[in-house]
């Protein structure tokens, strides 16, 4: 989501005529490493908004190779499926030929690339749950025991 905000909003200073800036990309890469687990601090332990990135920024301190290796994992196994449903999809659009065909495979392709965003998405909520209960409260839950948060990068 964070992406595409981004997104937007450099393809907005670019159709203005200015150039787009990637310190701004920058910032707004940090920006959503800090604000990553708003939600569950918000959800959770129901703080107001200043509150919410303040606590977010500290559990960030705690957990930021974790975040990064999780949002990776889950940003990586979507883009291959992705990619891969797209090459099957349009590689048989092609090869059966017609435009009619083309156009379905395309519509296929799009359809697929929205299904995988929907199951990445699920859990990646998951774990950033279960990552904001490692933070918060330094415990691994029960149903991710086998998985070592702490050991996904070494210590700063």
């Amino acid at each position: 989501m964070f992406f595409n905000a981004a997104l937007i909003s450099q393809a907005d200073v670019a159709l203005r005529g200015d150039d787009p800036r990637v310190s701004a990309g920058l910032a707004g890469a940090a920006w959503n490493l800090i604000t990553y687990l708003v939600l569950p601090v918000m959800m959770i332990e129901d703080a107001g908004v200043r509150h919410e990135a303040k606590r977010s920024a500290e559990l960030l301190n705690r957990t930021w190779g974790e975040q990064a290796a999780g949002r990776f994992g889950i940003g990586l196994v979507g883009i291959l499926l992705t990619l891969a449903g797209f090459a099957v999809f349009m590689g048989a659009g092609f090869l059966l030929g017609g435009t009619i065909t083309i156009v379905v495979s395309i519509g296929i392709s799009l359809v697929w690339g929205f299904l995988v965003s929907v199951l990445c998405t699920t859990p990646a909520g998951i774990y950033q749950t279960a990552l904001y209960r490692y933070a918060a409260d330094g415990i691994v839950p029960e149903a991710f025991g086998k998985v070592e948060f702490e050991g996904a990068f070494a210590t700063r």
